[in-house]
């Protein structure tokens, strides 16, 4: 009986020395997935130290973004897209104190190429930015404060202008009284510098460089004659101040 419990106790601690080194592998083991857990946490808390660094420089890049977007708001063009550039330097030409929206009032791929559409859709609507897209990719345009109209009667506005995209320049007005745009039924829109009438509809405009009543607008098209050019798209966008 006694050697049998003596062998018993003997069975009984090799068991617990067995279950002793399983448990301290096992400690082990976890010791190490421990240690592990928290390199990954100290990783991915200087990945988060880093980017928190960064958040005052999105905020700003948003802010600033939303800024350029709130610029004109709506420009539905297909001649310039969403063109930043060409956006931000249309706002500084127009206004660049004030917000402005745009309605599309007349697209000539969408609306057709009669000059008495043209003024269907356009005339008595306020100001008005045109943009045109020659065939050649020149993008060149007009802005008026002035009413689009049936009047036959030139008017003129020291704050209308021309602009090429393509060259980022505005030609501005040379005095209140000269010539800047004419209002005629048979026409479409009408500057000395850009003429649309005759049979060529809205599909071609007469392009004269040496025009005198906007500055420096034989820079719009450098190396230009003086002839007809052929329209890929021409749009007319009301504009509003808010």
């Amino acid at each position: 009986m006694k050697s049998n419990s003596i062998e018993e106790i003997f069975s009984i601690i090799s068991n617990l020395n067995q279950k002793i080194n399983f448990l301290e592998q096992e400690n082990k083991t976890l010791n190490q997935k421990i240690t592990i857990l928290e390199q990954e946490n100290n990783y991915l808390k200087g990945k988060i130290n880093q980017f928190e660094l960064f958040i005052p420089y999105l905020q700003d890049y948003k802010k600033k973004f939303e800024h350029k977007r709130k610029i004109i708001l709506n420009l539905n063009s297909l001649i310039i897209g969403e063109n930043e550039n060409y956006i931000i330097s249309l706002k500084n030409w127009i206004n660049p104190k004030k917000n402005i929206k745009s309605e599309l009032l007349y697209r000539m791929s969408r609306d057709g190429e009669e000059f008495n559409t043209f003024h269907n859709l356009c005339d008595n609507k306020g100001p008005t930015l045109i943009l045109i897209k020659l065939m050649d990719g020149n993008i060149l345009g007009l802005y008026t404060p002035l009413d689009w109209d049936q009047s036959s009667k030139w008017k003129s506005d020291l704050n209308m202008f021309l602009f090429s995209l393509t060259e980022n320049i505005k030609c501005v007005k040379n005095n209140k009284d000269n010539d800047g745009i004419h209002c005629y039924i048979n026409y479409g829109p009408y500057t000395y510098y850009m003429q649309f009438y005759g049979d060529k509809k809205m599909s071609e405009v007469y392009i004269n460089p040496s025009s005198n009543e906007f500055i420096d607008c034989e820079k719009l098209y450098p190396g230009r004659k003086e002839g007809y050019c052929k329209i890929e798209e021409l749009e007319v966008h009301k504009i509003i101040f808010e």
